[in-house]
């Protein structure tokens, strides 16, 4: 809360303020980020979830999973090209608002992709190409 209420210009904090409340707001996400993850993996550890007993929820963020790199590739082209300011430019014209809008609709399309390829039954592009490069076909003699 105290770096949220410097950034939104409720209060005008010292610079040593600042520097502490940027730190708290650093360790605790990190420190948030590794405590969601562990309790996602209890989660999962206590349901015994497996492929069958899982929703369409479920199996979505399971295709992205499987092609993550391809959805951090995706991910990256859709928020760069239209929103930087050397490509696009959009991004210095969209409010707050509007730029997470643009954020859930990038991750919406990043998992119909999955989605659409774990349907036919491929990889993703990236994890596809990846594989190649690091296990070459063997030469036929």
């Amino acid at each position: 809360m105290p770096f949220a209420t410097a950034v939104a210009r409720l209060r005008d904090p010292s610079a040593l303020d600042a520097f502490g409340s940027a730190m708290l707001h650093e360790l605790t996400g990190v420190a948030g980020g590794v405590a969601f993850a562990a309790l996602v993996g209890w989660v999962v550890a206590v349901r015994g979830t497996t492929l069958a007993t899982l929703g369409p929820a479920g199996r979505a963020l399971r295709a992205v999973g499987t092609r993550s790199l391809t959805c951090y590739l995706l991910q990256s082209v859709l928020f760069v090209l239209p929103l930087a300011p050397w490509a696009g430019g959009l991004g210095e014209h969209l409010g707050s608002a509007q730029v997470v809008a643009w954020a859930v609709g990038v991750w919406l399309v990043t998992v119909a992709v999955a989605v659409t390829l774990e349907a036919a039954g491929r990889r993703g592009p990236a994890e596809a190409l990846y594989r190649r490069l690091v296990y070459p076909r063997p030469a036929v003699r």
